[in-house]
């Protein structure tokens, strides 16, 4: 006799399964690829997905000429990952900001910490990180200088201390404190793996010419204690990438190759 599955997979599984193709077949019906490649059930190596919309209240971030502010278009990406990587991967999604609100960076970097996150993915469409005005891409933290100065990064001398939510019932144990500029050192490769993860699902989906993933020091990755990288989408001042934005099954390929770039991710991780 086959051992009996844990009660409750085999469920899972085929919910999962049958959401994924209801996805691709929405997808399919408002004008998406038929190529579309359906995310398998992550495992047990990722459990919570911090989602960073990009600006936000009176920092409206980029404008399209038409209107359009890059503080909407983050928002709408986010929540439209946040469902299909619920829906279809079975795994819990944190917005750093749920609304038109105005949140500091290091409150983004706070609220992904304390919510004990395994991935951060911070969202803009500006096209002002990089060199071409176009294209879309991805960054994840450069490698940092590791150069002590009393008073910020020896914790005995005072530096600011980062600390992440309660651990779960049965988890490993993490470390409670560490300096807040040394959040993402640790994780520094494995942002680079997920960088890359994240550009190769998003030119499947949108099949736009990417740049290339590049490393720049952004404050908002330093301070998270998880693999995080921020994704540019694109520039608001090319009116046609304007345009496409504000047609939701383009807005709904993005967020299917962050999702299928979440459940890559965790199947190399496993």
């Amino acid at each position: 006799m086959s051992p009996r599955p844990p009660r409750g997979l085999g469920w899972r599984c085929i919910r999962s399964s049958i959401l994924a193709t209801l996805g691709l077949m929405l997808l399919a019906a408002q004008g998406g690829s038929a190529a579309l490649e359906q995310p398998t059930q992550a495992g047990s190596g990722i459990h919570v997905v911090v989602l960073d919309p990009g600006h936000g209240g009176a920092d409206e971030g980029a404008r399209g000429a038409s209107g359009l502010a890059e503080k909407d278009v983050t928002l709408q990406v986010a929540q439209e990952s946040m469902r299909l990587i619920a829906q279809l991967l079975g795994l819990q999604v944190v917005l750093t900001r749920s609304d038109d609100s105005a949140v500091p960076l290091e409150m983004r970097a706070a609220r992904a910490n304390q919510a004990n996150g395994d991935l951060f993915i911070s969202i803009h469409v500006g096209g002002s990180f990089g060199r071409a005005p176009h294209s879309f891409q991805t960054f994840y933290l450069d490698a940092p200088q590791r150069i002590l100065l009393p008073g910020r990064d020896d914790p005995k001398a005072g530096s600011p201390l980062i600390r992440r939510g309660p651990t779960p019932r049965g988890a490993t144990p993490q470390p409670r404190a560490l300096p807040w500029d040394q959040a993402q050192w640790e994780f520094l490769d494995r942002s680079q793996v997920f960088a890359r993860t994240l550009q190769k699902n998003l030119r499947t989906q949108i099949g736009d010419e990417e740049r290339d993933t590049q490393g720049l020091p952004l404050l908002v990755l330093r301070w998270v204690r998880m693999p995080a990288v921020l994704l540019d989408l694109g520039s608001l001042s090319d009116p046609t990438f304007e345009d496409r934005l504000r047609d939701d099954a383009y807005v709904q390929r993005a967020a299917l190759g962050i999702a299928q770039a979440v459940n890559d991710y965790q199947d190399l991780s496993r």
